[in-house]
């Protein structure tokens, strides 16, 4: 059996022209991800960074809270007078007081709400019970949009795995934000923040536009 010649110059000049083009691809390749690793790990490093100071202030501003509180007041008393720096002390120390109380409250109504949750979830056989419960308790602390957002999140995990079972998690969300906004909540949170739903849903709106969910959060 005669195997065909094979052209040892067509050869030579295809791998001649290939050569080049793979050392420039590979080139190219490299040149792409080497920074993007390196633009990866750095912003790695940064997030850790301003975790790790974020809690090393909070704990020294926690410690010495007396103290900031202290040079607060002669630094507010310094600037303006007397009355005036009356006036801006008391309001301030309710602003602390309000924040505090609704803070805390709206804190105990969502980890109630989210075992709620996951209790539910459990005892009806949903996935991603712990997921959509933790989530759920999350968002519960945005007032008003923070429920809708927790319900629609849930709704999509699950509607992957079964359209039924996300329509079930969607309208047991629903249910228990209903017996949330009805009930728990008037009875944990009252009145303490004193302003107007108006203004609430305002500030939500402001800084879900600016700042994504961390800026619902924070408004």
């Amino acid at each position: 059996e005669k195997y065909p010649e094979i052209d040892t110059d067509f050869v030579s000049e295809k791998l001649n022209e290939m050569v080049p083009n793979l050392i420039k691809y590979g080139t190219n390749i490299v040149g792409n991800v080497i920074p993007m690793v390196f633009s990866i790990s750095v912003s790695i490093v940064k997030v850790m960074i301003n975790i790790l100071l974020a809690l090393i202030i909070s704990v020294y501003m926690i410690v010495g809270r007396e103290t900031f509180k202290h040079q607060g007041k002669r630094l507010v008393y310094s600037v303006f007078s007397e009355t005036k720096g009356d006036t801006i002390c008391k309001t301030l120390g309710e602003c602390n007081d309000i924040f505090s109380a609704f803070l805390i409250s709206k804190a105990i109504d969502s980890l109630i709400i989210g075992c709620l949750c996951c209790v539910i979830m459990n005892i009806i056989h949903l996935p991603y019970t712990v997921l959509i419960s933790v989530i759920v308790g999350i968002t519960n602390m945005i007032p008003y949009f923070g429920p809708f957002i927790g319900e629609i999140i849930g709704l999509l995990i699950n509607i992957f795995v079964s359209p039924m079972k996300g329509i079930i998690v969607f309208l047991t969300l629903f249910s228990l934000q209903m017996f949330d906004g009805w009930y728990l909540d008037p009875k944990l949170i009252g009145n303490k923040v004193g302003v107007r739903p108006f203004w609430i849903i305002y500030a939500v709106v402001i800084g879900g536009g600016f700042f994504g969910p961390i800026g619902m959060l924070l408004a």
